[in-house]
């Protein structure tokens, strides 16, 4: 693993094996080319591109799950990803 960038990784070694019952991840963000598609936060999701919503808006669920997006888009102002059309191997700027 490279240790010149944040690598945002979870190690699912465990689960994906069936050596533990629950993924080390809450949630994920759902991510249709550059578009922020949805949340998946535990037994649930949010689409933000349905044309008609499917839940009252009032509801915990969107709230819980959105907090996903906020920690993610925090993280991508913190450690930007690297451009599309970036040589490889990729060095990073110095800091």
């Amino acid at each position: 693993m490279p240790d010149d960038r944040i690598i945002d990784g979870v190690d699912q070694t465990d689960f994906l094996l069936g050596k533990q019952e629950k993924s080390n991840r809450e949630g994920l963000i759902v991510y249709m080319g550059n578009d922020v598609w949805g949340v998946k936060w535990r037994n649930w999701k949010v689409n933000l591109k349905e044309q008609q919503n499917v839940i009252f808006p009032e509801t915990w669920v969107p709230k819980a799950a959105l907090g996903q997006l906020g920690a993610h888009v925090v993280s991508l102002r913190a450690n930007p990803p690297i451009k599309p059309g970036t040589p490889d191997p990729y060095t990073p700027p110095e800091q």
